[in-house]
């Protein structure tokens, strides 16, 4: 009788972490459309070869952008994930010259391109 008066409580314990685990999780990472928005934005970026020149522009202009593109009276505002945002602009910059340009003049291929989970 004692094992499953103190069993309960630890299972109890165990599934409001593991929920919670969950939750934490879910709330810090983007969802498909947040990554639509975030791979939309960096292409813009992408596609002003002048005004990035190095990831450390490029993710101050996509900040920039992925930030002021929605007007402060939306309803819904895009939150941005950076850990995300860096991923994207190094996976960028890890396709080849002749590649990075092809993907700076044709923004559909951008986002497919970056679109590799």
């Amino acid at each position: 009788m004692n094992v499953k008066k103190i069993g309960l409580p630890i299972v109890g314990a165990i599934i409001v972490i593991a929920v919670s685990a969950y939750v934490y999780i879910s709330k810090h990472r983007p969802n498909d459309d947040d990554k639509a928005y975030h791979r939309s934005s960096l292409c813009y970026v992408i596609s002003k070869p002048r005004i990035s020149q190095n990831p450390t522009q490029m993710y101050d202009n996509f900040l920039y952008v992925a930030q002021n593109a929605i007007p402060d009276y939306a309803y819904y505002k895009p939150k941005i994930y950076e850990e995300f945002a860096h991923k994207l602009i190094n996976r960028f910059y890890s396709f080849s010259p002749e590649e990075q340009e092809r993907l700076r003049k044709d923004t559909k291929a951008c986002d497919k391109a970056l679109d590799q989970d």
